[in-house]
């Protein structure tokens, strides 16, 4: 019999389990912490920051976002295209799970791409053949066949349905349809949006390596669909046993999530680019050391042409560092340090700080603390990156800095 558990993100949950299902929990999802409750085989479930759903053939774990799922599908609709969030999050059913109401969303944005039919587009392929078609691998050629005519190693461009985008569109919906689904329309819409794509090839990504489509004139209307399923792909994962799917994941990182929103809604209310406003400081070099051997990667940072004129941090849950008080104070010192700027700002997720300014003895620098609600409604929201964005202004005029980008 397939066991359910359903839990909160980052709230104690007291059921009893045998220590199989113990063992399995364990297993499927370590960021759930077990302690032994107070009678025999009873234990506290206290979720980390991931929430989703994690699944074997005994067990299945649900982790709902403490925010709402609605929400959460906001603030991932948001990072991915501002502009697109609100056709992305239309009004969910209340009783579906992240899974039921993901493929919803993943399913409207598909139909949507394809509804002036299935894209084609050249993909390169290599195959032995007896004739020669497109260009011969003569280095493969030789290495195989030592010397033999036939078969003949080639090179050739196709064009095809069978292309990286709408492999990542079917492979995001098969991943997907592995889940347990509480919506069987849901679940019966995604298995039909899959078929039109039946001459598409399933491909087994690597979420930590996923592939960067390039987008024109030509594919543009595939764009939403294609981050989606990216964001799907990049979360899931599944092992075959002997015949069936033996496990099946899909986990979103909520404090991901939450930096992702931060630096995309400020970047939107400051009306810069990304190349002017990067996340985690990318395609920048900055350093704490005169050496140059200790890389700080900022969470929030505003350049000017070579000069970083503003330096932050975003913190959904704040850190817990064993012996060391305020982590995430030390962090934002070093970067205000080493951007040579007199003032940081720290944007944690409501409820894990209050707002603060706190002056550092001696070196002069300043160390704003501020908090955004994720959980009200979406107007809600992003009138509170506005506050923010107001004081990333009024911290960025406060001084003019020296810090030279070095490429």
């Amino acid at each position: 019999m397939m066991r359910h558990l359903r839990l909160t993100e980052h709230r104690p949950s007291t059921t009893s389990l045998t220590s199989e299902e113990l063992s399995r929990l364990r297993k499927l999802v370590p960021s759930v912490s077990t302690t032994p409750g107070d009678r025999d085989g009873e234990w506290i479930l206290k979720p980390g920051s991931s929430v989703g759903i994690v699944r074997d053939d005994h067990l299945v774990v649900e982790i709902q976002p403490k925010i709402g799922i609605e929400r959460l599908l906001f603030l991932v609709s948001y990072s991915l295209q501002p502009d697109m969030w609100a056709d992305l999050t239309a009004p969910m059913r209340s009783d579906q799970t992240l899974v039921d109401a993901m493929a919803t969303i993943l399913t409207r944005a598909v139909r949507s791409a394809l509804r002036a039919g299935v894209i084609q587009a050249y993909e390169v392929r290599e195959e032995s053949l007896l004739t020669v078609k497109g260009r011969v691998r003569w280095s493969d050629q030789m290495r195989t066949h030592h010397g033999r005519l036939l078969p003949i190693e080639v090179s050739y461009d196709e064009f095809t349905e069978d292309n990286l985008l709408n492999q990542i569109l079917k492979s995001a919906l098969i991943e997907l349809e592995r889940l347990p689904f509480r919506d069987e329309t849901a679940a019966r819409e995604l298995r039909s949006t899959a078929q039109l794509l039946a001459n598409v090839s399933y491909r087994r990504f690597d979420p930590n390596r996923l592939p960067t489509p390039a987008f024109n004139r030509l594919n543009a209307h595939y764009k939403t669909a294609v981050l989606l399923a990216l964001v799907v792909l990049g979360r899931s994962s599944s092992e075959a046993g002997a015949g069936s799917v033996s496990t099946a994941t899909f986990l979103i990182n909520m404090n991901q999530v939450f930096e992702d929103f931060v630096t995309v809604a400020l970047r939107e209310a400051l009306g810069l680019t990304e190349s002017q406003f990067p996340q985690n400081a990318a395609g920048r070099r900055l350093f704490l050391d005169a050496d140059r051997k200790i890389g700080l990667e900022p969470d929030l940072s505003w350049w000017e042409g070579e000069r970083c004129v503003f330096v932050g941090d975003v913190k959904y849950k704040r850190t817990n560092a064993a012996g060391i008080l305020h982590p995430d104070l030390y962090q934002l010192h070093s970067y205000v340090t080493a951007t040579k700027l007199e003032e940081g700002l720290l944007v944690y997720a409501a409820g894990e700080e209050t707002d603060a300014l706190h002056e550092v003895p001696g070196s002069g620098k300043r160390l704003r603390v501020t908090t955004l609600d994720p959980s009200g409604q979406p107007d809600e929201i992003l009138r509170a990156v506005s506050d923010v964005a107001t004081s990333i202004i009024e911290i960025r005029g406060a001084e003019l800095p020296v810090m030279a980008y070095s490429a």
